[in-house]
């Protein structure tokens, strides 16, 4: 799912609908989740998710995310429907839409009536646009937050008085109009409590429509409640419902994606026919929808969804997601089976090679006793049956699996990683360690300095899959690319500035001044990175981001100018670059300090360098460039 958001946003899109989604106890998403719904909402993108049809006070992600608007289901009267989710989430974030007996496109061709919270999610997704298309109008550009307020703001509030009970109403009924108002700026009118057996969205086969005069909204009437009324009432309400859906046909057909011109007129349509496959029971996503005849089937070969205008290039180039993600190695056995076999070899060769394994024994779980393993001529071979891991606070977010040319060359460098991030790991910790107790009158024994351990390795690659591990994760597979594997620990990225030469001597330090230390400013900028905006390396931007923490001697060449001067780094961030090559992708890192002299008089000096993140391995373009913002 990540991944297709992240595709959408690509190719421009300003609302994406998710009718999906999975549940979760605590609401939260999984890393790659999280950055792309948080990148959407950097972006103004606005995400429109599917509550879900479980009946209960529960979340569904990624609808339970505070960046996204959950949509959940009413009936024809406008009252939630039974199997419509509801919870703490979705009563700050969600809103209710119309939900049963949607008409919708049927597989083999024709419409059926459907019913579920995947069906009332398109609905707002198609207000949201609306929306983004008045902010247009207006001069504007779309803006998913403000789309996302004005929604919610303009939904119609349960009325405790009335219901006696709102849990189930989320923040209020979709109205269109009140939506309208307030993305206009029209802050006087007040939400208004939504009456009883009423909805102010227009009803999709539910029923009739009546027009509020007062507030110019269109709320539903259930069928058969209506006995008396009479044709005028029915006439006046279907010309109300032509003149808003006129509106709208009208405001959606000035839409168009970013970057894509007036497309011809389409051929006729062709009914395509297609054998639904059996539902898999390991499927962790499934459609939110409710008793729907829709199945959905992998992609066979060939089958990928491109732009009509696309060249054989840009088919290889969408096929692919590239990855640059920063983390430290790890190991997994994928099966139990996997896992006794592998030990079983190896307490066959601790038994023989009392050199390497003095105890005569050997677990697979020790990383030292797995490395010596497969550093011998019998243990070698048995490297690619080990999931090799990239593991980010402590938890898998990609499998290595090496192909092509150079994949011993990759399993040696995985191989050494892990002997070198394990032996540095233990060496801190036995320096950390208190000393022994000593006799009386001995010297307790001197503690050499312990050798940092390897902080990072970076992980440029391809998606080419997803692997299951031990304790039941399923995570992306990543074929990596060996040219762009490196470790490094932080601190002897710092000590390398010392040997840095300034291009002028720095300014002499006024009384109260805070001369700047390039050392610290590296290490803050490279541990903000690392804790702070720590990512799963799938963006384009997160990607550029990472490569400035790998390749930090364009970082460095910055620190060093500011070296002495009176001057602190105050944010960093990543923007397009308007400039770029053809067929690349070009971010700008840009690092913004101020004088803490004079924190909001003194103008801003900006320093920023170029990263194209077209291919595998990112490369920086040119030299730090540099100018002061007042």
């Amino acid at each position: 799912m990540a991944r297709a958001i992240l595709t959408a946003l690509r190719h421009g899109a300003n609302v994406i609908n998710i009718s999906a989604g999975r549940m979760s106890g605590t609401g939260t998403a999984g890393m790659h989740l999280n950055d792309a719904i948080r990148l959407c909402a950097r972006s103004g993108v606005l995400v429109v998710a599917a509550a879900g049809n479980d009946g209960c006070d529960c979340h569904q992600v990624p609808a339970a995310l505070p960046e996204v608007l959950a949509v959940g289901a009413t009936d024809g009267r406008g009252d939630p429907v039974g199997f419509s989710n509801w919870g703490d989430a979705y009563r700050k974030s969600g809103v209710l839409a119309p939900g049963t007996d949607i008409l919708g496109a049927r597989a083999g061709g024709g419409t059926t009536a459907m019913s579920g919270t995947s069906f009332a999610t398109p609905i707002a997704a198609g207000v949201a646009a609306l929306l983004m298309a008045k902010q247009i109008e207006g001069g504007g550009k779309p803006d998913g937050r403000a789309v996302l307020a004005a929604i919610l703001d303009g939904a119609d509030a349960c009325d405790l008085a009335l219901r006696g009970n709102c849990a189930r109403h989320l923040a209020g009924a979709l109205n269109v109009a009140g939506a309208l108002r307030r993305i206009a700026g029209d802050a006087r009118v007040p939400p208004k409590a939504a009456p009883a057996f009423r909805s102010t969205l227009l009803g999709l086969g539910q029923g009739s429509a009546i027009m509020d005069e007062q507030h110019g909204s269109v709320s539903m009437a259930p069928q058969g409640d209506a006995p008396h009324a009479s044709i005028e009432a029915l006439a006046a309400s279907l010309k109300a419902m032509e003149g808003m859906m006129g509106e709208l046909s009208r405001t959606f057909a000035s839409l168009r994606p970013s970057g894509v011109a007036q497309a011809a007129r389409p051929e006729p349509a062709t009914s395509i026919e297609a054998e639904p496959l059996p539902p898999r029971a390991d499927v962790a996503l499934r459609p939110s929808g409710r008793r729907s005849i829709l199945r959905s089937s992998a992609a066979r070969d060939g089958e990928l969804l491109l732009p009509s205008a696309c060249c054989d290039a840009c088919a290889a180039r969408e096929a692919r997601q590239l990855v640059f993600a920063l983390g430290k190695l790890g190991y997994d056995f994928g099966t139990e089976a996997r896992m006794d076999s592998i030990q079983s070899q190896m307490s066959t060769i601790a038994a023989a090679d009392r050199i390497a394994f003095p105890s005569g024994s050997a677990s697979a779980s020790n990383p030292l006793d797995l490395v010596k393993f497969l550093q011998t001529p019998q243990g070698e071979p048995a490297s690619p049956a080990i999931t090799w891991t990239l593991n980010l606070n402590e938890t898998a977010i990609y499998a290595i699996q090496p192909e092509g040319y150079y994949v011993k060359d990759t399993y040696q460098f995985l191989v050494r990683t892990l002997e070198e991030q394990t032996r540095s790991a233990l060496d801190a910790a036995a320096a950390a360690a208190p000393p022994n107790a000593t006799g009386k009158g001995k010297q307790p024994p001197k503690q050499e300095p312990a050798t940092p351990a390897i902080e990072r390795l970076s992980l440029p690659g391809v998606i080419s899959g997803e692997t299951h591990l031990m304790n039941g994760l399923v995570v992306p597979s990543v074929q990596p690319a060996l040219a762009g594997m490196f470790t490094w620990r932080t601190e002897d990225l710092v000590k390398a500035l010392e040997n840095y030469t300034p291009p002028s001597p720095p300014p002499k330090p006024e009384r109260g001044d805070i001369p700047f230390d390039p050392r610290q400013g590296l290490g803050t900028f490279l541990n903000r990175i690392y804790e702070e905006l720590r990512n799963v390396g799938l963006a384009p931007q997160d990607r550029a981001l990472n490569f400035a923490a790998t390749n930090a001697y364009q970082a460095s060449d910055i620190f060093v100018k500011l070296r002495g001067r009176n001057i602190h780094i105050e944010k960093f961030e990543v923007v397009r670059s308007p400039v770029m090559r053809p067929d690349s992708d070009c971010w700008d890192v840009k690092m913004i300090f101020y004088n803490p002299a004079g924190p909001t008089t003194s103008p801003r000096e900006v320093y920023f360098f170029t990263v194209d993140v077209s291919d595998v391995v990112p490369v920086a373009i040119g030299t730090p460039r540099h100018w002061t913002m007042y």
